[in-house]
């Protein structure tokens, strides 16, 4: 068996003819508003500078009217063919013919006007495909009949079925009414009951009124005693912190005292200790004057002893007749 594989191409081509109607339709329009437009260029050249006041809003109006004219005969002709409405639809035809043959003389007096003959034929394709896209419209539409036929069914049966779903309603609501009536009558016999009810219920909700202002004071009285209480153990607790703080405070200061005196004492013994080591520095630093004083007394007699022994005349040499003298200033 052979695969046919068309890239997708049947599915497309089935999409661009489901929206083939509507590019008709498109088309259509296109067509109608173009030649709108040439139509109101065309009628405001027409009048003269003195009428230039209603030249543009008169152009305008000709050019809706017309075209929007020449678009609801395609659509109503579409519709009527549509519905099997044949005879509606031929005339629907026959005036979109009309128009269509008026528009091309229209278009004649139009290019003699601008007296460019090169802009006839397009302006005449614009015109003349305008009404082939109405009738190719027409045949595609009348094509979907049965599917209309079939809607006009459907909603048909839609109306019959709402309206026989409004008749149950209505028969519903009938014994609803009924039941209404009914419950009333037992409600007019409950109402007393409900009132002798009434009765008791306000004797007992008076009943619990009173047990419960009774409630309301004993409460009332109990909160009292309690906060009472609350006082007396808040003002007991501040005073025992005011003199608990107060102990501190003492305890603080009798520290703060002691560690005073401590510090005053171990500054004093650190003063004493300081002077008798400067006493006993300075003892021994008199001692070792005394020391070096005696040593500075023997070594100046050792110099004296030496300088004595050391007194010897000097002979002079030969040669020389000077004297040399002597240690002690004498010539020898």
């Amino acid at each position: 068996m052979r695969i046919k594989n068309d890239l997708g191409a049947d599915s497309i081509r089935e999409k661009l003819t489901d929206i083939s109607p509507f590019l008709i339709i498109t088309c259509f329009i296109l067509s109608l508003l173009s030649f709108g437009v040439l139509k109101y260029s065309y009628q405001v050249s027409l009048f003269h500078e003195d009428q230039s006041m209603i030249s543009v809003p008169i152009a305008i109006l000709i050019a809706l009217v017309s075209q929007l004219g020449r678009l609801a005969f395609g659509l109503v002709g579409v519709r009527d063919f549509v519905r099997g409405k044949k005879v509606t639809g031929a005339l629907g035809i026959i005036a979109s013919i009309a128009i269509t043959a008026y528009e091309h003389l229209e278009v004649t007096r139009m290019v003699k006007y601008w007296s460019n003959p090169e802009m006839y034929y397009p302006i005449v394709f614009l015109v003349w495909i305008a009404l082939v896209f109405e009738l190719r419209l027409m045949m595609t539409m009348s094509e979907h009949k049965d599917t209309y036929k079939l809607e006009e069914e459907r909603v048909a049966a839609a109306e019959q079925k709402e309206a026989q779903r409004k008749e149950a309603e209505r028969a519903r609501m009938e014994k609803q009414i009924k039941t209404e009536y009914e419950i009333r009558a037992k409600e007019s016999s409950l109402q007393q009951k409900l009132q002798h009810l009434a009765d008791k219920e306000q004797q007992t909700a008076k009943m619990l009124a009173e047990r419960n202002t009774r409630l309301r004071e004993q409460q009332e009285r109990f909160n009292a005693r309690l906060k009472e209480e609350a006082l007396e153990r808040k003002t007991r607790l501040a005073k025992e912190e005011t003199e608990r703080k107060a102990r501190l405070v003492q305890e603080q200061a009798d520290r703060t005292a002691r560690l005073k005196k401590e510090e005053a004492d171990r500054k004093a013994r650190l003063a004493q200790e300081a002077a008798a080591r400067k006493k006993k520095a300075d003892k021994k630093a008199t001692k070792r004057q005394a020391k070096k004083a005696k040593q500075d007394l023997k070594k100046a007699k050792a110099k004296e002893v030496a300088a004595t022994a050391d007194t010897v005349i000097t002979p002079p040499t030969l040669g020389n007749e000077s004297k040399a003298p002597a240690t002690n200033g004498k010539y020898v």
